[in-house]
């Protein structure tokens, strides 16, 4: 199945952050650029070190789903 482009992130935190939620709705999805962003951090400048999350193209519009939902809070039960 061939990947396709999903978001490119801001930050190291917001990519931790899609790739977990991605996988806990059993979407497969990589990382392109994480090794390089590994020896060079810092600021990404640009295609240099910029991370890209890539999806399978049979789960995009499910990933694009899933990241543009509002996350669900369950309330934790009364402690009476």
């Amino acid at each position: 199945m061939p990947l396709v482009k999903l978001i490119t992130p801001g930050s190291e935190v917001e990519r931790m952050t899609t790739v977990a939620m991605l996988q806990a709705h059993g979407i497969v999805c990589h990382g392109h650029g994480d090794a390089f962003n590994l020896l060079y951090p810092g600021a990404q400048l640009g295609s240099r070190n910029a991370q890209t999350i890539l999806v399978e193209e049979a789960q995009l519009e499910l990933a694009r789903q899933i990241l543009a939902a509002p996350p669900q809070w369950e309330e934790p039960p009364d402690e009476d």
